[in-house]
């Protein structure tokens, strides 16, 4: 099951990543897509810190018995949760773009992927 979510995730990286590449170029440099990968980096710990914090919250509702803000904050988590994984689909199609931005110079289509040239077999 494991080997089917991570294709899956790869799948939500590929769309991601054309996206972001039908949206803006390859990087200028090692920087630009440094600067652009922590962006997704801090949004992404942003959301794991709210889940640690409801997750704390969520042992206090136990203790006091209370199902309805156990639920509630289970709401919390997965929300949180979701948008962690989203930021960090976005981290790793960054990630992929920093590798694409440092390959040879080829030709690209807007969506980043590099145009084949036939250049026949070579042999006369």
């Amino acid at each position: 099951m494991f080997a089917n979510t991570a294709k899956d995730i790869n799948t939500l990286v590929e769309k991601e990543l054309k996206s972001a590449n039908q949206k803006f170029s390859l990087f200028n440099s090692n920087h630009e897509g440094w600067v652009l990968l922590l962006e997704e980096v801090e949004e992404a710990k942003h959301y794991e810190s709210q889940v640690a914090t409801h997750t704390n919250n969520m042992f206090a509702h136990i203790m006091n018995n209370d199902a309805g803000k156990v639920v509630e904050v289970a709401k919390a988590i997965k929300e949180s949760t979701t948008g962690a994984i989203l930021e960090l689909i976005q981290v790793a199609a960054m990630a992929d773009k920093i590798i694409m931005s440092n390959q040879p110079i080829a030709p690209r289509t807007p969506d980043g992927k590099i145009v084949r040239i036939d250049r026949g077999s070579g042999n006369a």
